[in-house]
């Protein structure tokens, strides 16, 4: 976050010497400056809904591993969404049948204490993200 405080401070000084070089008549250096600023911006943005795409991801499986069980249930029942594999040899297979397509992403490793094994779960690209935020806001609506 501070190395982007500190490129954002950049571009705006830049920002300033190109409004002085307009002055001077410097055409040049104001358009690549824009352009500059420009690019900064949308790949801060970028980066910004990644970095709150992965932290409500990890705050998502943080209460998953807490409450495995109750969430093992709401996997079984989106299986349009979540596809639960509890062996190793299944999730090899799946593996090389499945993922290759790109719908699914995981495999997310959760350990089920009633049964001491540990399940794999992938999560079908695109839905899975929506049912993560739809489950954190009912959880923290719940909890408030």
């Amino acid at each position: 976050m501070i190395i982007i405080l500190l490129f954002l401070i950049a571009d705006i000084s830049l920002l300033v010497l190109s409004i002085y070089f307009v002055i001077k008549s410097k055409w040049l250096f104001l358009i690549l400056t824009i352009i500059g600023l420009y690019l900064f911006i949308k790949w801060t943005l970028l980066f910004l809904y990644n970095y709150s795409s992965w932290r409500r991801s990890n705050i998502f499986w943080k209460m998953v591993k807490k409450q495995p069980e109750e969430f093992y249930d709401v996997f079984k029942e989106r299986d349009n969404i979540w596809q639960i594999l509890e062996s190793e040899s299944a999730k090899m297979i799946f593996d090389k049948l499945e993922k290759n397509k790109d719908e699914w992403i995981g495999p997310f490793i959760l350990h089920r204490p009633s049964t001491g094994k540990n399940i794999y779960i992938y999560g079908k690209d695109g839905l899975y993200q929506e049912e993560q935020d739809k489950i954190i806001r009912a959880i923290n609506k719940h909890n408030k």
